[in-house]
């Protein structure tokens, strides 16, 4: 159904801080004008980098049951505060595990920023923490296994992957004349990183940061594109903190008439298909049953057309007897006449030759 995606638009706006993109995901480098945005639009807002704080989980398959109270035990055990939090989680399950992304805010901060979204638009389909966008745009970049930091907002940002999956994060206040070399290898040094990770510096404002495993990526963060790949991807569960009931879920009935008739169209012709099928089942059982019943046939006459030439061959051989019969009579005859009256036969024998002896 990929391909059908094409003909239907998928319009999304995406809210940060003093950015508003709108754009349709089959052309996402063409953006949709302000006054051509309404309820339509798939509309995710995106939380500042200050407000949320991000852990990770891998847990057993078999926890998935528990997985709700596991992640508010934990979340009790490293944010311990009086303070009411919103706590967000989703999970994919891969090879036995459950690998759990969780995102933690102050219940206040997410009541502020999600009032502000409402300020833009009427309805939300999701309020994501922005480092999902960082998360994802790592991934694009391919690290599977390494360490990603960027500089965003006044924090130093970093995500230590190990096979496509983020296992552990950095979150420091950018402060001047800060070493981020230095933190980052206190970082990785506590987290027992292997020594010979690759180490990835996205974006501007890295200085002094070259050594053997470092590399440097001059590069922005494309809000749209890494938003797509975010969207795409089935390997990392998305944060939402938006209640689903509350999520705006977009309804084209157009689309559902063009699906019902699709629908439709396939039972009838799944039904002509079937029809046609089991009329060319019908009659290639009975073309069967015929040849079976021809071939039945077909074997009696020929016994009995092998029966006929026995039986000629039988007439031809009584019918030499009868002749040579005569034959034989006529030769008796004769003989009688010439030998003497006093000789008599005592043996006559004739062989399948023909030939004839007189004793």
């Amino acid at each position: 159904m990929e391909f059908l995606e094409k003909f239907f638009k998928k319009r999304f706006r995406l809210i940060y801080k003093d950015r508003d993109l709108a754009f349709d995901k089959n052309t996402p480098d063409k953006l949709i004008e302000e006054e051509d945005v309404d309820d339509t639009f798939y509309t995710f807002g995106f939380v500042p980098v200050k407000n949320s704080v991000m852990y990770t989980l891998i847990l057993p398959a078999a926890a998935e049951e528990h997985v709700e109270d596991i992640v508010k035990n934990f979340i009790r055990e490293n944010e311990p505060s009086e303070v009411d939090l919103k706590i967000d989680y989703s999970f994919i399950r891969e090879k036995g595990k459950l690998k759990v992304l969780i995102s933690v805010i102050k219940a206040e901060d997410y009541q502020n920023i999600r009032n502000e979204f409402y300020n833009y638009t009427q309805t939300l389909s999701g309020i994501v923490p922005y480092q999902m966008l960082l998360i994802a745009y790592s991934l694009l970049k391919g690290v599977n296994n390494g360490f990603a930091v960027f500089k965003i907002d006044g924090y130093i940002l970093g995500f230590l992957f190990n096979e496509g999956f983020p296992v552990a994060f950095l979150k420091v206040k950018d402060k001047e004349g800060i070493d981020v070399k230095i933190i980052v290898e206190r970082f990785l040094s506590s987290e027992r990183a292997e020594d010979d990770i690759k180490i990835f510096f996205f974006g501007q404002g890295f200085d002094n940061v070259e050594c053997e495993n470092c590399i440097s990526v001059n590069e922005e963060v494309n809000l749209i594109k890494t938003f797509c790949y975010l969207m795409d991807t089935k390997s990392l569960p998305l944060v939402n903190y938006l209640p689903p009931k509350e999520r705006k879920v977009i309804r084209r009935w157009w689309r559902y008439v063009i699906a019902s008739v699709l629908i439709i169209a396939c039972i009838v012709y799944s039904g002509v298909f079937l029809k046609e099928y089991f009329s060319l089942r019908s009659r290639v059982n009975a073309l069967r049953s015929e040849f079976n019943t021809k071939k039945k046939m077909a074997l009696k006459l020929r016994k009995k057309l092998g029966n006929v030439e026995d039986l000629k061959k039988m007439v031809r051989y009584f019918e030499g007897v009868e002749r040579n019969k005569k034959k034989i009579l006529i030769l008796l005859e004769e003989l009688t006449r010439r030998i003497p009256k006093t000789a008599y036969l005592t043996r006559v024998s004739i062989n399948n030759r023909g030939e004839m002896e007189l004793n």
